[in-house]
């Protein structure tokens, strides 16, 4: 027929049967062909219009995170230093004690645990708290405990390492108006406290959960147990805080620490570090001769534990030897 022969000289290219009159089916033919071409062509133009409009709102999206995650960022490593301006520094911790180490992993910039120490009269207080969450939420926390502590301690005509506690409980409960109901803010921290008698040698310890380690030359490990309630709200317990005492010694260790560390998973079994492992370990680091190398064996240990696992909280360890 004249359309079967007209599709084969469309695909053969046979101009010179293009250039012949063309009957009412051919011309038929050709504008089918011709709207269908246009079709297809409009069909194109509007997916590459659409896959411009597409690369267009990735980009605009791509930017607009970038853009969040460096104001994240630049958020955070200003908070950083403003942490790092209200932890002690390393000259006070000088002036009281001969050895120690700190090790300060946070997880996100910022950390949810802190230190602190402070001195009045002959006393010595040190301190490690673990906040309510990580990043910049717990370091608000730290903020608040440590700011806490220091008014706390100012305040008191005379300082027990229990009632520090418990005047610290009853200033983050205020704080954040906590009774007890149900939805209401948890925050609050676990924390060790260690009041130290520079005339008489005489430690106080009081925890909110956290513990303190003692290591003493040829003995075990001891430990001392916090209180099973934290600094805040709990289950509507309102019981003071408990406190032991005992005497230390030249070369004695003491250990306060947050629960990142035991906590961490990593390892080939993919599990965490465990206590009785943390114990272990500072056991083997507290017969180094110094804090320094006590440090580096606790970093190496962390370090090739964790490899490629991630974070999952944050890390802090106070040793200090006497």
């Amino acid at each position: 027929s004249a359309t079967r022969q007209f599709q084969e000289a469309l695909i053969a290219g046979a101009d010179d049967f293009l250039l012949k009159p063309l009957n009412k089916d051919e011309v038929l033919l050709r504008v089918q062909l011709n709207l269908k071409l246009a079709e297809k062509g409009n069909e194109i133009k509007r997916q590459h219009e659409l896959l411009k409009s597409q690369r267009l709102e990735a980009t605009e999206q791509r930017d607009t995170i970038l853009r969040q995650k460096t104001e994240l960022v630049d958020g955070l490593q200003y908070a950083r230093l403003v942490q790092k301006a209200i932890l002690p520094s390393a000259e006070i911790f000088r002036e009281r004690f001969d050895s120690y180490f700190i090790y300060n992993q946070p997880r996100n910039i910022v950390s949810g645990d802190f230190y602190w120490i402070s001195r009045k009269n002959e006393l010595t207080l040190i301190a490690v708290g673990d906040c309510t969450g990580h990043g910049m939420s717990g370091a608000l926390m730290t903020m608040v405990g440590a700011t806490f502590l220091n008014e706390v301690v100012h305040n008191s005509s005379k300082i027990s390492a229990d009632q520090i506690l418990n005047d610290l409980r009853k200033q983050v409960i205020h704080l954040l108006n906590q009774k007890g109901e149900f939805g209401e803010i948890s925050n609050g921290m676990d924390l060790a406290l260690c009041v130290y008698d520079n005339n008489n040698h005489i430690l106080q310890f009081s925890g909110a959960f956290n513990p303190c380690y003692l290591i003493r030359a040829g003995q075990p490990l001891e430990i001392f147990k916090g209180d099973r309630m934290p600094i805040g709200i709990y289950l509507n317990i309102e019981e003071p805080f408990s406190k032991i005492k005992f005497p230390v010694s030249k070369g004695d260790t003491i250990y306060l620490f947050s629960d990142g560390y035991p906590d961490q998973i990593g390892g080939p079994a993919d599990q965490k570090f465990r206590y009785l492992k943390f114990r272990e370990l500072l056991t083997e680091a507290a017969a180094l001769t110094a804090m320094g190398q006590q440090y580096e064996l606790i970093k190496k240990t962390m370090d090739e534990w964790i490899e490629d696992y991630e974070q999952i909280d944050d890390m802090m360890i106070l040793g200090i030897r006497f």
